[in-house]
């Protein structure tokens, strides 16, 4: 961890209002998150990026010049599907606003699309449908998932989870050149 803590240290502080959030930014949006609002175990964040400042503030700075800098944050609860929305204001690392945001389902995490692939090599009957096409290697399988459909509140036991239905694809080699690369053939 000191590692990374000075790595991010190392990176040269934004020069422009508009410029992304450093990899520190991001850690301390994160950490402001967590420090002012607990949303346990299942808190998971899915977007942390800049939140444009007023074209004023833009206009405004100078060259070599501090200025504000806000991240915008949606983090969401794995465990119930909750999503919330925040503005962190980096100098001072603190949460200006934070906000409840119902009736929306988070984007699919990469997290997200290994699970669905690793159910998917797991489960028996889908490695004999994939046999019964001559796929016999699993380890050549690949997964892309998409989302389906969206359990709301029409039945308290899916409410908020998220369906997630896979394609399928092999890996497969493809000699090109000299030397063999791998790519993904639907």
């Amino acid at each position: 961890m000191q590692e990374s803590v000075a790595e991010a240290r190392a990176i040269a502080p934004p020069g422009h209002p508009l410029d992304p959030l450093t990899p520190d930014e991001i850690r301390r949006a994160a950490a402001a998150v967590r420090a002012a609002h607990d949303l346990g175990a299942g808190l998971m964040f899915e977007t942390i990026s800049l939140h444009e400042p007023e074209k004023r503030a833009v206009h405004d700075a100078k060259p070599g010049a501090s200025f504000a800098r806000e991240a915008f944050v949606c983090a969401f609860d794995r465990t119930n599907g909750g999503v919330w929305e925040a503005r962190i204001d980096l100098l001072a690392d603190r949460v200006v606003d934070w906000r409840h945001v119902p009736g929306v389902r988070p984007r699919i995490l990469i997290d997200d699309i290994t699970l669905v692939g690793k159910v998917a090599r797991a489960d028996p009957l889908f490695r004999a449908a994939l046999a019964k096409r001559g796929i016999t290697d699993i380890e050549k399988f690949r997964s892309t998932p998409g989302l389906r459909a969206t359990m709301g509140s029409r039945t308290k036991k899916a409410a908020g989870f998220r369906i997630l239905s896979a394609g399928t694809g092999m890996i497969t080699t493809i000699t090109a050149t000299p030397t063999q690369s791998r790519g993904f053939v639907p």
